[in-house]
């Protein structure tokens, strides 16, 4: 089936001349309806739908395009923006614990160094306690 980055397709059969035969020769074959069906259900199982409602399957080529208008990362697992890397606002607070009368705090930031191009990020780690 050729289908183009636009959505659109090429079906198999032209259906007209069945169409125009006349009688008793004007039915749809039910074998190249079945064959034309299956090749639009394997282009539509092929394609990511633009609302999420699918997941990815494999690595996406970007064929060397950038990513555009991307949101700000949230979360540990989204994407960041060049800018939040740059700008250092990309930061983890770290994790908490102790008991008692004994508090601490391991912090986690991501320190961000351009070198041009590209940018890669350093994880520094400090521990700090504190007794009452």
């Amino acid at each position: 089936m050729g289908w183009d980055g636009a959505g659109n397709i090429d079906l198999l059969y032209d259906w007209t001349n069945d169409r125009d035969a006349g009688a008793p020769d004007h039915f749809i074959d039910a074998e190249k309806m079945d064959l034309m069906f299956a090749d639009i259900a394997t282009a539509i199982e092929a394609t990511l739908n633009r609302n999420g409602e699918n997941d990815m399957l494999a690595d996406l080529d970007m064929g060397s395009n950038r990513i555009t208008d991307l949101g700000a990362a949230t979360a540990q697992n989204d994407a960041p923006r060049v800018r939040q890397i740059t700008e250092n606002t990309l930061q983890y607070g770290g994790t908490t614990g102790g008991s008692g009368n004994a508090y601490t705090l391991t912090k986690s930031t991501i320190e961000t160094v351009a070198t041009g191009t590209p940018f890669f990020s350093r994880r520094t780690t400090q521990t700090a306690a504190r007794q009452r």
